[in-house]
């Protein structure tokens, strides 16, 4: 009997106009009193909220929260956690900074879009549109999100008595900040790159990306709540924040920040896609920049000379300059906690250099940890008693006390 093959999934764009003409007015007009969509903006610099939780005051819970690090969709996760803990829990989710819900309407892919079509969250989002663009220490939480669909890889229909609601934590996180990828101090034993040598060229916009994180998550705890899943914020195409600096600044926080160490008693990364490895798309992109440079200047070359026939390959791509050729090289130059990766150093560990399959212009590419990998290192309980119980000069008594 010949087996038909399983249907295609739905297109993003499909599900999000029935989202838009069918479901988002039957949540309106018909659960409205149940789940209103109402959404309560926030900014961590805007003391006037302090009256509703005392973030100020030093926590006197020794212990940091349980880390747990999941393959898991994170509105499955809240609704898992929900129920093991009988309480609710937030998803904190990355935000658009200038449209409630980004390009949701579209095929574009992101957490939040993808809440947005499976869900009221766009609604939620739309009712405080006057709060947009978004501030850098602004979030929007959004009670009543009302979830009617499964994950996006089907988007599964649910029936009406299976529809449920979770709290949504909106915050906009920094784009496609500029990285340095190639410093080889920054590798460097007691170097200064934050998780390796892909780090922030700008101080400023590390500064933005760690307030946005403790923005989000002083909403959380303004709110009442004590737990919280974050998804894959920062990371991804959309937004390109180095892996690993986001994995220590989110440690950082939980474990020294004075407003937030002490108040939290699980934390929960959800990572839906465990293969997203954002360092590699950085590279990529870094990639990419230096073909582009290298090209032109091969042109201009060209041009200067009047011979092309030296200036192209024969698979169509410019061969780069000597300069480029080091600058591929050094977008490899690094390696990971657990001894794997490329020829660098990482911390005080150095590692051995093993090759992937080829880059971009035929360089060759280094394998990398995934997203997913890097937070499970950073947040095992042996990494955080390693961090807890070594002094770090960055934080004096002045940081636990203030």
């Amino acid at each position: 009997m010949d087996q038909h093959p399983p249907p295609p999934p739905p297109r993003p764009n499909d599900i999000a106009s029935q989202t838009k003409r069918k479901y988002l007015p039957i949540i309106n007009e018909e659960y409205c009193h149940l789940w209103p969509q109402q959404s309560t903006t926030y900014r961590a610099r805007d003391h006037s909220h302090d009256h509703l939780y005392d973030s100020r005051r030093i926590s006197t819970n020794p212990h940091p929260p349980q880390f747990i690090i999941e393959a898991r969709d994170p509105v499955t996760s809240v609704t898992y956690h929900r129920h093991m803990l009988q309480q609710h829990v937030p998803y904190l989710c990355g935000a658009h900074p200038k449209r409630p819900g980004g390009d949701w309407e579209t095929g574009v892919p992101g957490s939040e879009e993808e809440l947005c079509r499976r869900s009221s969250l766009s609604a939620s989002l739309a009712s405080a549109i006057r709060f947009y663009p978004l501030p850098g220490d602004g979030a929007i939480y959004s009670p009543n999100v009302v979830v009617f669909r499964g994950p996006a890889d089907h988007y599964v229909l649910l029936p009406r008595n299976e529809w449920f609601s979770v709290p949504v934590v909106s915050v906009a996180p920094v784009r496609l900040p500029k990285l340095n990828t190639n410093d080889p101090a920054a590798a460097a034993p007691g170097g200064p790159g934050c998780g390796g040598p892909i780090r922030y060229s700008f101080a400023e916009e590390r500064t933005q990306s760690r307030l946005a994180m403790k923005a989000a998550l002083k909403a959380v705890l303004h709110q009442g709540f004590t737990s919280v899943v974050i998804g894959d914020f920062g990371l991804g195409r959309g937004a390109r924040n180095p892996p690993r600096v986001m994995a220590d600044m989110w440690r950082e926080l939980f474990l020294y920040d004075p407003e937030i160490r002490g108040h939290f008693c699980r934390v929960v990364f959800a990572f839906t896609d465990t293969s997203m490895c954002t360092e590699d798309l950085i590279y990529e992109a870094a990639a990419r920049a230096a073909h582009k440079e290298a090209s032109k200047g091969a042109r201009r070359k060209s041009a200067h000379s009047h011979t092309a026939g030296s200036s192209s390959s024969s698979n169509g791509y410019v061969v780069p300059s000597r300069a480029a050729a080091q600058q591929y090289a050094g977008y490899a130059q690094y390696g990971y906690p657990d001894g794997s990766g490329s020829g660098a150093y990482y911390g005080h560990s150095q590692v051995d250099m093993y090759s992937g399959p080829p880059g971009p212009g035929g360089l060759p590419r280094q394998q990398r940890l995934t997203d997913y990998e890097i937070f499970r290192m950073t947040f095992q309980q042996t990494e955080i008693e390693r961090v807890q119980s070594t002094r770090d000069p960055r934080y004096g008594l002045e940081m636990l006390t203030s």
